[in-house]
């Protein structure tokens, strides 16, 4: 009921992250390739996401050997989430895998159809090249249309720039809110903030 072992001697085990693995072996031998795959979800927290960058590291890769081969079968899933921390290099996890990450399209377009009787609103695929085989244009259609646009770039595409627009004050401008020391000394005749100044500073974090 634990793993499946094959007339050749191959052994295949799944496991979930929560499942102590490190130094796990099958007699003499271990695990000469370990795949990774539904390690994500987008509703994940940051400290859920290191959490699970920790398990990779410390219990989970410590089970195979320097020869053993580490295959990332998933999405991105989102911005924030450990494979594509792992894919852009922002976590140190898995810094020797190759990176190969393809969208479903290739120059994708989607537009907005109203339909004049209903008033209602619909997205339609007008061009894009599926990048294998099994993409069926209608069936993506439909998903489009299911799940929302910002979904569907994050899922099909790996595009998160939908999901950042609402996290970023759209009035922001480096030009204008953001000032350097010298303009600060040229008004208040110091480079530094005065001690006697009464300011705070703060961060609201969100975990969504």
């Amino acid at each position: 009921q634990d793993f499946l072992m094959t007339k050749g001697g191959w052994a295949i085990r799944p496991i979930g992250l929560d499942v102590a693995v490190r130094g796990f072996r099958e007699g003499d031998l271990r695990p000469t390739l370990i795949v990774f795959d539904d390690i994500d979800d987008h509703s994940l927290s940051l400290s859920a996401v290191k959490s699970n960058l920790d398990i990779i590291a410390r219990s989970i890769i410590p089970a195979g050997t320097q020869d053993t081969i580490h295959l990332v079968a998933q999405n991105l899933i989102a911005e924030h989430s450990a494979v594509n921390q792992i894919y852009t290099g922002k976590s140190d996890v898995l810094k020797g895998i190759i990176p190969s990450v393809y969208p479903a399209f290739e120059n994708l377009v989607i537009e907005t159809n109203i339909d004049e009787v209903t008033g209602k609103s619909s997205y339609e695929i007008t061009a894009g090249t599926p990048t294998w085989p099994g993409m069926d244009m209608t069936t993506a259609r439909i998903n489009l249309n299911k799940s929302g646009l910002e979904a569907f770039y994050a899922e099909y595409q790996h595009d998160f720039s939908l999901d950042q627009s609402e996290k970023v004050i759209p009035e922001f401008d480096d030009e204008i809110h953001v000032i350097t020391w010298d303009q600060f000394e040229s008004i208040f005749g110091c480079r530094r903030i005065p001690k006697h100044w009464q300011a705070g500073i703060g961060l609201d974090i969100g975990y969504t």
